[in-house]
């Protein structure tokens, strides 16, 4: 399995509208019509979601792998600035080598 990670910070923005901006785009993002074009913005699935902790799946609209996302929020100077890390789990190469492995290594 794959993984990486990454953080942000919004300066001025109290978790509660991170979060709540954050489970927006996700359910907006849960049904294949929002892939009519391609690209990723699709099939994404809200697991759970509190002012600190999201955690959702994506499935590629194509090859079908699967992604975990999870994002922590922690509050920084007072409420004001949110700090966001995000951790992000692929199934991306087992799927490489369960469909396509034979195209290159064969």
């Amino acid at each position: 399995m794959l993984s990486c990670s990454g953080s942000w910070r919004y300066f001025g923005i109290p978790c509660q509208l991170v979060s709540e901006a954050l489970v927006s785009q996700i359910n907006q993002w849960r049904t294949l019509s929002s892939c009519t074009t391609g690209g990723q913005r699709c099939l994404y699935k809200l697991q759970s979601a509190s002012v600190h902790f999201i955690a959702a799946k994506h499935k590629s609209p194509v090859q079908g792998y699967e992604d975990v996302i999870t994002l922590r929020l922690v509050s920084r100077n007072f409420f004001s600035c949110c700090h966001v890390s995000v951790s992000l789990k692929s199934s991306v190469v087992k799927w490489f080598l369960e469909n396509e492995k034979a195209k290159y290594f064969s």
